[in-house]
């Protein structure tokens, strides 16, 4: 009897490492962005560091998380040479995009010579940071989510620590916030090559692509298409008054967080490269609406009572909530057991909203409400299809309602 207890409680506890890893990075983090709001205040300087780091991951989560990471799942795995032209041009690319921000950011009067700073030390933290992710996406595919999960956790107590001190303007204090990212995303490059983390798939990649047509172009188009629709959604943003976008990130940050801890650090182990059937997936997707659905609610019946100026932003981001964790799962499954071509669903989802935002921008009633809207909507309409697509229809109606509510927000606001 005890030499079956003790494996399957150590296989459990094993199972607990992502989460806890993970719960302590976003934990840390959302530490951070409160000590930098509650020192300084949203301002230029905040909004310039959201945007630009924003932009910095944009080719991470392109490159990395979109392309090379469903390409090592798929059965038409991706070669030698493909692993490696994605994983050292993600860096360089990091270094253009937010130079590319911060001409936009100057274009529109938000930046300035005090600024520059932040600038370049977030372009430098975003040349570190991709190295940092292509060897945790590498270990990932695996099946090991332990790195990817605390991925920002060096970084992120570093931050908290520098943040502490008292600063005497917002620009030094998001300074030296970014030089304690970097030094700590600097240490935790150096510890994953002493201990090759990801190096195993690298040696056992093919030379060659697996079958006829590798999916590339698919996945690539589907991740870029993506990532430019949320830039593009974001970048509306800066028409907003100031602090618009830190308020946004921090709501993306929420968001992002329990997404993080609740699905990237175990949906590895259930869906990964030697997975032969969608059943664990389709039922974490069911504990998931049964842990998170009332989360929303209650959050809801609170702001109603006691908060009500913040009532629909905190029912949007519940909605968010849901929408987002539920798009993630699906997202990985469509990966491992549908076609490239399934990436066609979420191009079509996340480009008829960019184009909606945009046109909603023009008017004089685009607001805050309407942005997060258009973030979640993102994901639920995403997740829409792809469920559908993988025959989940249950959970693809109860994402198809909030979708709807979504929608009936933002024209609410917009009419308003």
């Amino acid at each position: 009897m005890t030499s079956i207890v003790k494996p399957k409680a150590r296989q459990h506890l094993a199972l607990l490492r992502g989460p806890i890893l993970s719960l302590a990075s976003q934990g840390t983090g959302v530490v951070q962005l409160a000590l930098l709001i509650w020192q300084n205040g949203a301002n230029t300087s905040t909004d310039a560091y959201f945007y630009l780091w924003n932009l910095g991951l944009l080719p991470t989560s392109t490159l990395l998380v979109g392309v090379l990471y469903p390409m090592l799942l798929s059965e038409r795995r991706i070669s030698r040479g493909g692993v490696n032209i994605l994983r050292w041009s993600t860096p360089v690319l990091g270094l253009a995009f937010v130079g590319i921000g911060a001409v936009w950011l100057e274009w529109n009067g938000k930046l300035g010579s005090a600024l520059l700073p932040i600038v370049v030390c977030s372009a430098a933290n975003a040349f570190v940071q991709a190295l940092v992710w292509s060897r945790a996406v590498l270990s990932e595919a695996e099946g090991d989510p332990r790195w990817m999960s605390g991925i920002a956790l060096p970084a992120n107590i570093l931050a908290v620590a520098t943040l502490i001190a008292p600063w005497s303007d917002p620009v030094h204090a998001v300074t030296a916030m970014l030089c304690a990212l970097i030094v700590g995303n600097v240490g935790l490059l150096m510890v994953m090559r002493m201990m090759e983390v990801g190096q195993h798939i690298l040696d056992t990649v093919p030379n060659q692509t697996s079958g006829s047509k590798s999916g590339a172009g698919w996945f690539f188009a589907r991740s870029s298409v993506g990532q430019v629709a949320l830039v593009l959604i974001q970048s509306t943003a800066v028409l907003l008054p100031a602090s618009s976008l830190t308020i946004l990130s921090v709501a993306t940050k929420i968001v992002g967080a329990a997404s993080a801890t609740l699905v990237n650090a175990v949906v590895p182990t259930l869906v990964h490269q030697s997975t032969d059937s969608p059943k664990a997936g389709h039922k974490f997707l069911t504990v998931l609406w049964i842990g998170l659905a009332p989360i929303g609610i209650v959050g809801g019946v609170i702001a109603a009572v006691w908060f009500r100026e913040f009532l629909i932003p905190v029912v949007i981001v519940g909605v968010w909530l849901v929408s987002a964790t539920t798009a993630a799962v699906a997202q990985r499954m469509t990966f491992r057991f549908l076609p490239p071509s399934a990436s066609r669903l979420t191009m079509v989802s996340v480009s008829a909203v960019a184009l909606a935002v945009i046109a909603s921008s023009r008017m004089a009633t685009f607001d805050l409400n309407v942005l997060l809207a258009a973030y979640a909507a993102v994901d639920a309409a995403g997740a829409v299809l792809l469920l559908l697509a993988l025959k989940n229809n249950w959970i693809g109606l109860w994402t198809l309602l909030c979708t709807a509510f979504l929608a009936g927000t933002w024209i609410g606001s917009l009419t308003s």
